[in-house]
């Protein structure tokens, strides 16, 4: 007998001796089962609800991070906003001094008086027998006129010159029909000649009487300047205030003699706001008289724009530096600025090299080994290595790296990494 069979018959020997054994056997494994899939389906339901509860944090990492952009090439990028600190001072005094050599008659003006530019402050005679401007002034006038009418009348001559010599041209010209109608050879001839006698006493006349307009017309032109220069003269005989300010100083009196040049009055400047600035050489270039500067008021309260009016020509030895003297607009003191006090002055500094471009500073993560900035395609943040130039406070020159057109992030960069997804912000 083989090992098989018996087996097989110690098997069935067992099932007929313990046939309820066997039969409970089966019912607990069929429990098990049942209990299996019970378990793997509570597991499930509970994995589901942890899924759900999770979900919004999944959804956090993914979410789109907001960030503001700047397209390179564009106005932004092409230059670097400095700012300084500067000083608000006052011009101390404007001297104003006699341009006319007589007696004053009339002064209008005592220490301490607030006077506004152009205000009259004192005049010198106007007699004739004292001022030799009246007498040219006078003149002028006088030779302006005559110009004028001689004009009038050359302009009335020429034209009637013109018009004889024109209907000369006419006649000669009906004279010709006639002879070509019903007169001979001789007639047509004598005919011609007379027309073409006519016609260069036409153009001699209006030749003739260009000239004369024009030597009328220059004529008048040389009256008109002549009465302009006796204006000034006269003018320099009336003082008047150059500038807005305070009378800090009078030497004049009612029935003075001045001689030209002799010092008349002092006007404080006290409306007339100036700072001074010391930039390097990179920082003054594109800067020159004239330029204007953004300058940030006390308390923030806006802005007024000043302009540069002098840069020293050698930088200063102790540090390298050239010096500007920048002037504040009339009355920013009453709003804006104040004297003696610090304002903020924005210097715009444009990219010389068009392959070069300027960002923020805060845009770009400054490293040891390398320099990186975010550039956003399709919106998505890449990192970008990128070469560094010179540094203007705020912004940074980028020598390397990026090319026109693209976009970069500015706000909200520090906290990109690779690949991440964005929301540009307009």
């Amino acid at each position: 007998m083989t090992k098989n069979h018996k087996d097989d018959n110690k098997k069935d020997s067992q099932e007929k001796i313990f046939p309820k054994s066997q039969e409970k056997i089966k019912s607990i494994s069929k429990f098990k089962y049942l209990l299996i899939i019970l378990v793997f389906f509570i597991g499930f339901i509970v994995l589901s609800l942890i899924g759900k509860h999770k979900a919004p944090e999944q959804e956090d990492e993914i979410f789109a991070k907001k960030v503001k952009t700047v397209t390179i090439g564009g106005e932004q990028t092409k230059k670097a906003v400095l700012e300084k600190s500067i000083k608000v001072a006052s011009e101390d005094e404007t001297r104003v001094f006699a341009e006319y050599s007589g007696r004053i008659i009339e002064e209008n003006f005592e220490v301490g008086d607030k006077v506004k530019k152009g205000q009259i402050l004192a005049k010198f005679s106007q007699n004739k027998s004292d001022n030799i401007t009246i007498i040219d002034l006078e003149k002028a006038r006088e030779n302006l006129a005559i110009a004028e009418e001689n004009l009038d009348d050359v302009e009335e001559s020429t034209e009637k010159n013109y018009k004889v010599a024109k209907n000369n041209v006419e006649l000669a010209k009906i004279a010709l029909d006639e002879a070509e109608t019903s007169g001979d050879e001789n007639d047509i001839k004598t005919a011609e000649e007379k027309l073409e006698k006519a016609e260069r006493s036409r153009d001699a006349a209006e030749a003739l009487g260009d000239q004369e307009i024009a030597r009328a017309e220059q004529a008048l032109l040389e009256s008109q300047k002549g009465l302009e220069k006796a204006r000034a003269g006269y003018s320099k005989t009336i003082v008047r205030a150059p500038i807005d300010g305070l009378v800090i100083q009078k030497s004049i009196n009612k029935n003075s003699y001045l001689n030209q040049g002799e010092q008349i009055a002092s006007i404080g400047n006290l409306d007339n706001l100036f700072s001074r600035l010391e930039l390097s050489r990179e920082e003054i270039r594109g800067i020159q008289p004239g330029s204007g500067l953004e300058i940030q008021c006390l308390n923030n309260n806006g802005s007024i724009f000043s302009t540069v009016t002098d840069i020293s020509p050698i930088a200063k030895s102790d540090n390298l530096r050239y010096e500007l003297k920048i002037k504040h607009p009339k009355d920013a003191s009453n709003n804006c600025i104040a004297v003696n006090q610090f304002v903020t002055a924005k210097l715009e500094i444009p990219n010389y090299d068009y392959n070069n471009y300027f960002l923020p500073i805060t845009a770009v993560k400054l490293g040891q080994q390398r320099n990186i900035v975010y550039v956003i395609e399709d919106n998505t943040a890449k990192v970008r290595e990128v070469k560094i130039g010179k540094v203007f406070g705020n912004y940074v020159e980028i020598t390397e790296g990026l090319e026109a057109n693209e976009i970069v992030a500015l706000k909200g960069s520090r906290n990109l990494k690779d690949q991440d997804p964005v929301e540009m912000e307009n």
